[in-house]
């Protein structure tokens, strides 16, 4: 992931939502870590949807429900795979993407006789 965010040709914004004072958000009683966090992502997105209506900003995310909530929200919202497929020119960094997701979740490490 670090190779798309660093690499010279990409428009690519990496913000701390927790830093800025307009995306800042609270955690909800009853509400996890995780859901709060996902809600602070999707209110930096909408801040920089709002504040650049002229890109196309979209919220990346391999989680599922955060994805189906960014796209109740009337967000741009796909998953990380679909955005690489998307773009003919990452087909090199899309299956080291997906080796190194597998390898990430996987049991036991994969062998390979040659």
């Amino acid at each position: 992931m670090s190779h798309l965010l660093v690499h010279k040709s990409r428009h690519v914004v990496n913000q701390w939502v927790a830093q800025c004072r307009e995306t800042y958000i609270k955690q909800d009683p009853g509400e996890t870590p995780n859901d709060r966090n996902d809600r602070a992502i999707r209110v930096g997105t909408a801040w920089y949807a709002q504040r650049l209506p002229q890109m196309k900003i979209y919220l990346l995310t391999n989680d599922a429900d955060n994805r189906r909530k960014a796209l109740g929200e009337q967000l741009d919202a796909m998953s990380v795979q679909v955005k690489l497929l998307l773009q003919s020119a990452c087909t090199i960094l899309l299956s080291d993407l997906i080796i190194k997701s597998f390898l990430d979740h996987a049991q036991v490490m994969p062998t390979c006789s040659y």
